[in-house]
Order: C-alpha cells, then sequence, then structure tokens
C-alpha cells in the first residue's frame, strides 16, 4: 500500500474499451427511442408537407396560365376592336368626305353612338369641316361624360394654337375679371364691362407671363376696351372684315373660365339683332348658342378660318345662350384708334 491511500483504492479513469461499451449502451438505450419519435413525427407530417406543396404548385400554375389566358384574350380583343373601327370608318367613309355638311355631322354621330365617341372625335379632329366641328359641338354638351370629354379634347386641339392670343384679364387682388385678346403687338381687346372705370389692369398671358396694362381707351358706346401693354404681348389675332355673320354660321369663343383655357362651338341663333342697354349706351349683339362660363366676358368669339367676328358681351345661361358685339365696331374703333397714333 501506498502513502497516503489511507487504505481506499483510488478511481481510474475509463479506458478505451470501456468508452465503447459505454456509447453502445447509450445507442441501444436511449437513441433508438430518440429517432423511433422524430421518424414518428416526420412520418405524421408529410402527408401534410406534400399536400402543401401539391397545393402551392398549383396554384403558380394556374395563376401562370390565367395570366397568359387573359393577355390571349385582351390581345383578341384589341384585334377584333381594330378591325371593327376600321369597318365602322370605312362603310361611313362616303358621308364623312361628303361635301354635305349634315351628312358629315351625321356620320360622326352615329359612330358615337354605336360605342366609339373617341374615333368619332379623332375623325372630327381630322376632316375639321363644317358637318364635323358641329358633331364636335353636339358631342361635347351630352350628358355623358366620355363623349363630352373625348369631343371637348378635339375641339381644344383644332383651336388650340388661337388659344395662345387669349389673356386672363385680372383685377388688383389677382381674381378673374375677364378675357381678352391681342390685336397689336402691345394692344389688347376686352369688354368695357371687364375694365369697368379702371385705369390700369393686369393680364395673364398663356405662358403665365403677367403684364401691367394702361386702359388706353375705353369706348362704351362700342362696349369695347383697348388695353396697352408694358411689355411683348401675344400673337396677334386677325379680325375679320365681314361685316356680318349669318345666320346658322358656326362660331368659335376661346376665353378663360374658373378652370382655365375652355373652348366651345356653336351657331348664330336669331337673324336680326338683339338690342342691348348698358350704362347708357344700345348695343346691337348677335345671338349665339356658344356656351360660356364666368370670367369669359371680352373673349373673342371667331369664325371657322381663325378670324375674330366678334367680343363676348353677355349670356343667358339659363336659356343658353350668348351675346356677342359684332367685330364692325371693334374695326371702327381700331380704325380710330390708329388715326389718334398717326396724329401724334
Amino acid at each position: 500500500m501506498q502513502p497516503g491511500s489511507h487504505g481506499s483504492r483510488r478511481r481510474r479513469a475509463p479506458r478505451g474499451a470501456d468508452l465503447a461499451t459505454l456509447s453502445h449502451v447509450l445507442t441501444v438505450v436511449a437513441v433508438p427511442g430518440i429517432v423511433r419519435d422524430n421518424w414518428s413525427k416526420l412520418q405524421a407530417v408529410s402527408g401534410l408537407v406534400s399536400g402543401v406543396l401539391v397545393a402551392l404548385i398549383g396554384v403558380a400554375a394556374t395563376y401562370v396560365y390565367n395570366n397568359r389566358q387573359a393577355r390571349a384574350q385582351k390581345q383578341q380583343a384589341d384585334s377584333e376592336a381594330a378591325v371593327q373601327r376600321l369597318q365602322t370608318v370605312a362603310s361611313f367613309m362616303p358621308y364623312l368626305g361628303s361635301s354635305d355638311s349634315r351628312q358629315q355631322e351625321a356620320a360622326l354621330l352615329c359612330i358615337s353612338g354605336l360605342g366609339d365617341p373617341e374615333l368619332a372625335a379623332q375623325l372630327g379632329e381630322a376632316f375639321r369641316d363644317e358637318g364635323s366641328l358641329d358633331a364636335l359641338s353636339r358631342m361635347a354638351s351630352s350628358g355623358d361624360a366620355t363623349t363630352a370629354a373625348a369631343a371637348q379634347s378635339s375641339i381644344d386641339t383644332i383651336y388650340g394654337n388661337l388659344g395662345q392670343s387669349v389673356v386672363k384679364v385680372l383685377g388688383d387682388d389677382g381674381s378673374l375679371r375677364g378675357s381678352g385678346f391681342a390685336i397689336g403687338d402691345d394692344r389688347i381687346v376686352t369688354a368695357d364691362v371687364v375694365v369697368a372705370d379702371a385705369q390700369m389692369v393686369n393680364v395673364e398671358l398663356a405662358d403665365g407671363r403677367r403684364l401691367s396694362c394702361d386702359v388706353e381707351a375705353l369706348l362704351p358706346d362700342r362696349g369695347i376696351a383697348i388695353l396697352r401693354s408694358a411689355g411683348d404681348g401675344p400673337r396677334v389675332l386677325a379680325v375679320s372684315d365681314a361685316d356680318a355673320v349669318r345666320f346658322g354660321e358656326e362660331l368659335v369663343l376661346l376665353g378663360y373660365g374658373g378652370d382655365g383655357m375652355a373652348t366651345s362651338v356653336g351657331r348664330v341663333v336669331s337673324e336680326k339683332a338683339v338690342s342691348f342697354a348698358l350704362r347708357g349706351h344700345t348695343h346691337e349683339l348677335i345671338a349665339t348658342s356658344l356656351q360660356t362660363e364666368p370670367g369669359q366676358a371680352g373673349a373673342p368669339v371667331v369664325n371657322r378660318a381663325g378670324e375674330v367676328v366678334g367680343v363676348l358681351y353677355a349670356s343667358d345661361r339659363d336659356r343658353g345662350l350668348a351675346y356677342v358685339l359684332p367685330s364692325g365696331g371693334l374695326n371702327v374703333a381700331l380704325g380710330a384708334e390708329l388715326v389718334d397714333d398717326e396724329a401724334e
């Protein structure tokens, strides 16, 4: 016995054989039970997992198939619509190309009535004849929002360039008082009721620039006011030399309303002038079916050639009438102003 052992036997470290024996016991006794339990769990959920995977694959395949089908159906529908459009145009082409404005108007209204107002508006914009403009005017006043919007867009496109010559006449607070239009490099015409007793007004051009203008001439006997701007104004509109417009003639109003530039198409609806008294002066006005908005007084009214034939002076929206100062008085007033300029 060695010293310090006190007769007790010391534990020895397990040998390699002992470790192998212990590992075997754990494998036989404990591990097989754990493995069997985990395998049973996997077997229990394997059917569910397989079902979910199959379902996901099925959903994905269905989605891809449906998308392809939808695209194919849309392409087919677009192709059929294009063919139908061509057939529609072909069937109405003899009437669209007719010299009879009533046939042109009827053809476009039929195309619109068949469910294609966009096509009718595009054709009206392309032909731009009297009948086409009549049809666009009637479509623009339609109760159907899609038809009205398509027609108004075409009207705005046709006369959009002329609208660049129209200005807003503003009050001291920047509010819209009326409209006007350029008749010279630095001259603008509006209705006298727009200017009232002001000595100076501001105008806003289509490009957003603002100019200060002196009221050069207030001519209540003619119903107009002539402004002189401090800077370069917009492009000049030509004034018609015709003494009068004829009954039934088509006219176009270009003026600023509450939502910006508004264009409307109408006709002369009275063979006789309408007397209108204001501020001790009586004016002989043209009665038209032009649709107006607040802020358009003083706006130019043009014929199909784009020439100014009058100035919007008053309106009766309840009756759907707009009254226009004929350009004859405007020409006289402008002639007098030119003479005064030469005398100076």
